[in-house]
C-alpha cells in the first residue's frame, strides 16, 4: 500500500463521541469500544515497584543523616556514593 492510499482525508464520523478516560482503561468511546486495556495493572505495578524502591532509599538516607551527626562522615560517603544515586532510577525512567 502506498502513501496515498493509506492516507485518509475524509472525516470519520459527522457527529460528537464522548469519551470517558480512567484508571483501569485508558479511554472508553461512546461506542463503548475501550482502548488501553491493562495500563491500570501497569500503572499499580510501577507505583508499587517506586513506593518499595523510595522507601528503601529514604533508609538508607536517615542511615546517612545519623551516621553524619554521630561523627561517621566517611560511612555517610560511602552510603551517599554507593547507594544514594540516581543512575538505576533514571534508566528505568528511560
Amino acid at each position: 500500500m502506498d502513501e496515498i492510499d493509506a492516507c485518509v482525508t475524509r472525516s470519520c464520523r459527522t457527529q460528537e463521541i464522548g469519551i470517558d478516560k480512567g484508571y483501569t482503561k485508558v479511554f472508553t468511546d461512546s461506542d463503548g469500544q475501550r482502548h488501553g486495556e491493562g495500563f491500570g495493572k501497569l500503572l499499580s505495578s510501577e507505583s508499587d515497584h517506586l513506593k518499595k524502591v523510595f522507601a528503601a532509599r529514604q533508609t538508607l538516607e536517615a542511615i546517612t543523616i545519623k551516621c553524619e551527626t554521630s561523627g561517621k562522615t566517611a560511612k555517610a560517603a560511602r552510603i551517599r556514593n554507593n547507594n544514594l544515586r540516581c543512575e538505576k532510577l533514571a534508566a528505568h525512567r528511560r
